[in-house]
């Protein structure tokens, strides 16, 4: 027979292991509450139905693009350029998906974020004429962010590999070469 005080022993073992499984699921369901966050505003509203693209580069022109009634993309500059529907994908795919990563709570001073004379300037046009004017500056100190001005808000941080591949692109917008048919020879 087991003797009261292993009894005792017993129970108290129990009871300081169940607590041991306890205590920690129930500190994980407060942690979880805590965790909710708030998702980060994109940096253009995804599924807008845009028009138009222009991209500046220090003032100049380096791309345009339009969308014509039937749904094709045409791009207007440089002259004799064409786009693929894949690549007109993309530019929306990485311009909806690129998030805001930070608002900057004390908006610094345009000139310290190389936004008073912006590098790039990028506008879309959506299908009410409304223009979306993004203007990026310098690499944020992290380097995976711009600085930017969405329209006429304030400075922020966006991640910045989206955008580099939307420009890329519009900056790879090359005329389309003729191609040359040879002849034989005889």
């Amino acid at each position: 027979m087991i003797k009261r005080p292993t009894i005792i022993l017993l129970i108290i073992f129990t009871f300081v292991l169940g607590l041991a499984f306890l205590i920690p699921a129930l500190q994980g369901k407060e942690d979880k509450s805590d965790q909710l966050t708030t998702p980060r505003p994109k940096f253009i509203p995804p599924g807008e139905t845009y028009r138009k693209i222009l991209l500046l580069e220090n003032g100049s022109e380096v791309a345009i693009l339009h969308q014509q009634n039937d749904g094709n993309w045409v791009v207007d500059h440089p002259s004799g350029a064409s786009v693929s529907s894949g690549d007109i994908e993309q530019i929306f795919s990485e311009l909806s998906a690129i998030e805001i990563v930070s608002p900057l709570p004390t908006p610094p001073a345009t000139s310290t974020v190389g936004l008073d004379a912006p590098k790039w300037i990028l506008q879309i046009t959506d299908a009410k004429d409304t223009v979306v004017e993004v203007k990026v500056g310098d690499a944020a100190p992290t380097g995976s962010g711009y600085y930017v001005i969405l329209g006429s808000k304030s400075p922020v941080v966006i991640n910045r590999y989206g955008l580099d591949r939307v420009i890329e692109i519009l900056k790879g917008l090359a005329p389309v070469q003729p191609t040359v048919e040879s002849t034989p020879s005889g």
